[in-house]
């Protein structure tokens, strides 16, 4: 097997026809070739998708804003954090408010990025940007409504039991949680104490109750 060489790209993609779009995403069959290896063809993927902007909302005692979300493809129910598409035109920051707003009813006066990363590998090239909301406000109700369901704001030991229970579970809220958690101390998140009593959580939906929480 042939080594690699420095600055070697793995594999070159060649796009070879474009399939239905839509606003969130582009797909496309390529040709897709590594060195000293035959060709794939009709490699299926995202192409030049959108970026994104992943939000964690953090309170003034370092608990974290979690969102009850319903999504038609996702299955069960589960808590994530606020993201969304970056709209063409659009600053990474102001992506970040908006979504912000329109999933929480929240404003932030301070934002803290994380940086950006691949939300797949081999599939697609969307990149999310991870952002840190600080100075939080409330300024509005959600807009979101038919996919917003509950508020509830959870300390970092909660937040790894909803973990273990699979209550979180896409790959945008796991990622920006567990970034977010490498720099517990810098962000001043609150790990959690048995003495410090659970919020509960803001329904929004008669016919939806909030989802239980993990004890």
């Amino acid at each position: 097997m042939r080594l690699m060489e420095p600055g070697e790209r793995a594999s070159v993609a060649v796009p070879d026809r474009a399939m239905p779009a839509s606003d969130w995403i582009d797909l496309a069959l390529s040709s897709v070739g590594a060195p000293a290896a035959p060709a794939l063809a009709d490699h299926d993927g995202l192409a030049a998708a959108s970026p994104a902007v992943a939000v964690i909302p953090v309170g003034d005692d370092g608990r974290i804003l979690l969102v009850d979300r319903h999504r038609l493809d996702a299955g069960p129910r589960r808590w994530e954090v606020p993201a969304g598409a970056i709209a063409p035109g659009e600053s990474v920051e102001e992506a970040a408010q908006r979504q912000l707003l329109d999933e929480t009813g929240l404003g932030a006066d301070a934002w803290i990025p994380l940086g950006p990363y691949r939300s797949s590998s081999g599939s697609g090239a969307r990149t999310f940007h991870v952002m840190v909301a600080r100075g939080l406000s409330q300024r509005a109700e959600p807009e979101d409504r038919d996919r917003t369901l509950a508020l509830q704001w959870f300390d970092v030991r909660r937040i790894r039991r909803l973990v273990g229970a699979s209550q979180i579970s896409d790959r945008v809220s796991l990622t920006a949680l567990c970034w977010a958690f490498t720099l517990a101390d810098t962000l001043a998140l609150a790990e959690g104490s048995v003495d410090v009593e659970p919020y509960g959580a803001i329904s929004f939906s008669a016919s939806q109750p909030p989802l239980p929480l993990s004890s």
